[in-house]
C-alpha cells in the first residue's frame, strides 16, 4: 500500500515537472522570437534569409592594435559603417546557412549580459534585389546594430559570444585576418 502511494506521488511529481518544462520551453521560444523581431524589424529577416549575396566582413575598431598596422602601412580597405575593414569574403551555400543560423541563434538565445562598449569586429552585408541589410556585431560587448538600406533600424539586439566561432572560422578559411578582443 505504501509502495503504491509513493509511486503515485512520484508519478505526480514527474507530471508536474514535465508540465513546467513545457511551459518554460514555450516561454523561451516566445522570448527568442521577440528578440529576433527586435533585431530584424519589418521584413529585414526575410531579406537576410533570401539574400542573393552575403558578405562577411572582418572589421578593426578604433581601439584595436590593428589600427596601428593600417596607419603604418596606409593600406586601408575602406570603412563599413565607419569602422575600418580588414577584409571581406562572399559566403554561399552551407557556409551561408551556418553563418545565418549562428547569427539567429546567438541573438535568440543570448544570456542578456551585454556591456556598454561597441567595438565591432564582424559584420554581415546582405543584398536581395534592391534591399540591403547590414548587421554590425561586437562580440566583445555582445551588441548588434542592424541597418536596412543604409539606415539604422535596430540598436537593441544582443548576441551571445558563442556565435563568434563560426564567424572567425569562415574568415580564417577565406584567408581574411580578424581581430581578437
Amino acid at each position: 500500500m505504501r509502495f503504491r502511494f509513493a509511486a503515485w506521488i512520484i508519478l505526480g511529481l514527474i507530471a508536474v515537472i514535465a508540465a513546467a518544462a513545457v511551459i518554460i520551453h514555450r516561454h523561451n521560444e516566445q522570448v527568442a522570437e521577440e528578440r529576433l523581431r527586435a533585431a530584424f524589424p519589418g521584413d529585414s529577416k526575410a531579406i537576410l534569409d533570401h539574400a542573393s549575396q552575403v558578405e562577411l566582413y572582418s572589421l578593426c575598431p578604433m581601439i584595436d592594435p590593428c589600427m596601428d598596422t593600417i596607419a603604418m602601412t596606409g593600406k586601408s580597405k575602406g570603412k563599413f559603417h565607419d569602422v575600418e575593414v580588414l577584409g571581406k569574403t562572399v559566403v554561399t551555400g552551407n557556409r551561408k546557412a551556418a553563418l545565418l543560423s549562428a547569427l539567429y541563434h546567438g541573438i535568440a538565445y543570448n544570456d542578456h549580459n551585454n556591456a556598454a562598449c561597441f567595438n565591432p569586429r564582424h559584420a554581415i552585408h546582405c543584398v536581395q534585389g534592391k534591399q540591403t541589410i547590414d548587421v554590425v556585431i561586437c562580440f566583445q560587448c555582445e551588441n548588434v546594430d542592424t541597418y536596412v538600406n543604409g539606415q539604422l533600424a535596430s540598436h537593441d539586439a544582443i548576441i551571445s559570444k558563442d556565435s563568434k566561432g563560426i564567424f572567425n572560422q569562415v574568415l580564417k578559411e577565406a584567408g581574411i585576418p580578424f581581430s581578437m578582443p
